[in-house]
């Protein structure tokens, strides 16, 4: 057992300490989407449902006793199987509240975990498909992470953060400045550290019918991951590094594991 010091108690968070974790950051950050994907399958901001289109996402693609062992902390967390025959999971058009103008800024991202990671994973867009977003991520196998807009940004390979069979958090915020045109200055985030900043690409102009898709582009019919995804947000601000790394440390549910970080 921990020992407490002579004459006190141990600080909040220290040896022997209360376990700090938060469990209202996600939802108390401005969301206009905030999905736990924790004992409920809808946006606790309430403006979005979660589909495939057809048919409505359910509990048999969420955690269960046959691969509790897998996921987070033995959390219900999305899964995701390229092998699913209805495609990757998604926000139709008709919720469009996911559908950020350039006049806004952005911030989003999630918690997650491959088993298997494919050759290019789309994560976490808004957009048309076709390889152009309002705003997404991509994983690539050879020239790791990039934002995904009307073209792609590359943000740093940092493949020893994010390799296969390992949890990880990711964030990117983008300000409003320019977005639409290209001056978009932007920091990229693993595990609530900054490990990138510069300006990213221009996005595509958003419209009505803009899908947002979990773990492929907008318009593919499968993902290409095996794993498991919790903690998704998108917010119309430029959310701060304090809150950032509060929204990592809470999925983690403790401090955030190390990253090398930029100055």
């Amino acid at each position: 057992m921990p020992q407490r010091l002579q004459g006190g108690t141990p600080a909040v968070g220290g040896i022997g300490g209360t376990v700090t974790r938060s469990s209202t950051v996600c939802e108390s950050v401005g969301n206009i989407l905030a999905c736990p994907f924790r004992d409920d399958v809808l946006d606790k901001s309430g403006n979005h449902t979660i589909d495939y289109g057809t048919p409505t996402l359910g509990d048999t693609y969420f955690n269960s006793a046959v691969n509790a062992s897998h996921s987070y902390d033995g959390n219900d967390m999305l899964l995701l199987d390229r092998g699913l025959p209805t495609g990757a999971p998604r926000i139709t058009g008709t919720s469009q509240a996911h559908q950020v103008p350039h006049t806004s800024p952005v911030t989003f991202g999630g918690f997650m975990m491959g088993t298997v990671l494919g050759y290019t994973l789309q994560l976490l867009g808004s957009g048309p498909g076709s390889n152009s977003s309002n705003y997404a991520l991509q994983l690539q196998s050879s020239a790791g992470w990039r934002f995904q807009g009307n073209g792609v940004t590359a943000m740093g390979v940092n493949f020893e953060e994010t390799p296969a069979g390992r949890w990880f958090h990711v964030c990117l915020a983008i300000d409003s400045t320019g977005r639409g045109t290209g001056s978009n200055p932007a920091e990229f985030y693993l595990n609530g550290q900054p490990v990138w900043s510069g300006d990213v690409v221009a996005s595509q102009t958003v419209n009505t019918t803009d899908v947002y898709s979990f773990a492929c582009d907008q318009d593919e019919t499968a993902s290409d991951i095996d794993g498991f995804m919790a903690n998704v947000f998108v917010t119309d601000t430029v959310l701060d590094r304090a809150t950032i790394r509060a929204l990592s440390d809470e999925s983690f549910g403790h401090a955030s594991p190390y990253v090398n970080v930029i100055p």
